[in-house]
């Protein structure tokens, strides 16, 4: 079938080791290419720590989609 054109992708931080954190990037940029090459992911993050938020931000760039963040100053 069809890929989608865009996903968002929503969390409110991950349970990841060290390892893992810079590993999930690169594994979902691979399955992009391989399954959805032209699908962007929004990714939004809740609270996210700064790790998350990093990790996050690297997923939307690699895409071609957006990170935003969501916390207390935004409302």
């Amino acid at each position: 079938g069809d890929a989608p054109s865009l996903v968002y992708f929503l969390t409110d931080g991950f349970e990841l080791t060290s390892r893992d954190t810079q590993r999930l990037p690169q594994k979902m940029a691979n399955l992009l290419r391989r399954f959805a090459p032209d699908t962007k992911i929004n990714t939004i993050g809740f609270w996210p720590a700064e790790d998350d938020r990093k990790m996050l931000k690297i997923i939307a760039e690699q895409s071609g989609g957006e990170f935003v963040t969501v916390t207390d100053e935004n409302y």
